[in-house]
């Protein structure tokens, strides 16, 4: 069956894998063929900061943790000077908005920052606007040591509303803390 996503405009053909339980192989299972884009696809359109309506600072960062030896001990990997919790929100949305995020990683590396649910569209990096690779849409960003990345989404209400997940997308940061709610209402 021909799909077309609401957003993007790719066109492609989807064959399902059975069962779902199986692990996909490449070998001999069937796949999607993305065939063209189409002629309406706005793959030239960018979000502007005159669109926006809010700007949200994230700092990534990296500390020692508590050094008893107990819970939390080690290295830790924080968003804005916090560990993950499960049980908090920490940035609130509102549907409809079109948001910058301006992401800072203080670390001494670099982390690939993903938020879950929402494409974006990179501004600049340190000040200089975005070209080439950074000017497709995005849904992760390498953010170098030292470097501030500044992207714009617009959270659709038809399809964003619930709690997401931002975070590293290193396992092992990600594992450590460096991790965040929002949530789109």
């Amino acid at each position: 069956m021909l799909f077309t996503h609401p957003n993007f405009g790719v066109t492609h053909t989807r064959y399902k894998i059975s069962p779902p339980s199986k692990r996909f192989n490449p070998a001999t299972d069937d796949i999607t063929l993305y065939t063209r884009l189409p002629d309406s696809a706005e793959i030239h359109t960018r979000l502007t900061e005159e669109d926006t309506t809010q700007t949200r600072n994230f700092v990534m960062s990296m500390g020692m943790g508590n050094m008893s030896g107990g819970m939390g001990s080690g290295m830790q990997f924080l968003i804005n000077g916090k560990s993950f919790d499960m049980n908090r929100v920490d940035e609130t949305v509102t549907a409809g908005a079109t948001e910058i995020w301006a992401i800072s990683n203080t670390s001494p590396m670099a982390h690939p920052f993903h938020a879950h649910a929402i494409p974006w569209q990179i501004l600049d990096r340190n000040g200089v606007p975005a070209s080439g690779v950074d000017l497709g849409w995005k849904d992760t960003v390498l953010v170098q040591p030292g470097e501030m990345v500044r992207f714009i989404g617009h959270f659709d209400p038809v399809i964003n509303s619930g709690k997401y997940m931002y975070h590293c997308h290193i396992l092992e940061h990600e594992d450590a803390g460096m991790m965040g709610t929002f949530e789109v209402k």
